[in-house]
């Protein structure tokens, strides 16, 4: 019993181990999708707030670098109307759930990244919020789905649909 339950642990391992390094972590522009007047970028997650960004007097690209738990790690944030805002150290954090992109046209959500099964149908310029990221691949939720959609057909500007 004992050395199933080991061989069980190995496996699980393996196959944590080679997903992680099957699906690194690739950059992608999103748009922020915050209810709220503000948005908190954070030296750390969860941590300090080191910039507030207001949405209702301007619109919002961020690139993401990597997830940490909830946490995205950024760099860039574009202003739709003024500059670029520098975010105080180079980089920050944003919580997930304050995030989203758009679909460029109708797609297909899959169970899982590259060869998943078909689980549904997201029609074309539909907000989705940005769960995580798998290489080419971007995990989301859109009305209590969650699924993969390939990067390609999301665009991360809040004002256009990325033609």
């Amino acid at each position: 019993m004992k050395k199933q339950i080991i061989v069980l642990i190995a496996v699980l391992f393996s196959a944590t181990c080679s997903y992680s390094q099957s699906c690194p972590f690739t950059s992608l522009k999103v748009y922020l999708i915050d209810d709220g007047t503000e948005t908190n970028i954070r030296a750390t997650p969860n941590g300090k707030i080191v910039l507030k960004l207001n949405h209702e007097q301007d619109y919002y690209t961020v690139e993401l670098l990597a997830l940490k738990k909830e946490w995205f790690k950024i760099k860039t944030i574009i202003s739709i109307e003024a500059n670029d805002i520098n975010i105080p150290g180079d980089i920050g954090w944003i919580h997930r759930s304050v995030i989203g992109a758009s679909t460029r046209k109708d797609v297909k959500l899959l169970d899982a990244p590259i060869n998943g099964t078909f689980v549904g149908t997201i029609e074309q310029e539909t907000g989705v919020s940005v769960l995580d990221v798998c290489s080419d691949w971007v995990k989301v939720e859109f009305n209590g789905s969650i699924g993969w959609i390939a990067s390609e057909w999301l665009c991360g500007n809040p004002v256009t649909t990325c033609p």
